[in-house]
């Protein structure tokens, strides 16, 4: 199987989700596409830390009206917070655009 991402040139996801009067609007890269929200899924997150397994509990679930249960995800983690006062330059935004 070939990968889109299967390639030496770097890339980038940047994408901005909005809502805006009743609709979605993504935003992706510099273009826009608006969704009325009967065509959108909604999302349920739920996050807990576990003092007892000291882990990160994360439950997802992605819901349509139209089909119902879409997809979803239920994990944990551990994480080690560093001190940082900058991301790397290659982990920084390659532009700043303001989007409403």
């Amino acid at each position: 199987m070939t990968s889109i991402f299967a390639t030496a040139r770097q890339r980038r996801f940047d994408a901005t989700m909005v809502l805006d009067q009743g609709r979605v609007v993504d935003h992706l890269g510099p273009v826009a596409f608006r969704f009325p929200m009967t065509s959108n899924g909604e999302a349920t997150v739920l996050e807990r830390y576990d003092e007892e397994a000291e882990v990160f509990r994360v439950r997802l679930e992605v819901r349509t009206r139209v089909v119902g249960f879409l997809s979803g995800h239920e994990g944990g983690f551990r994480c080690e917070l560093v001190p940082a006062t900058d991301a790397p330059a290659e982990l920084q935004p390659v532009r700043h655009e303001r989007r409403t």
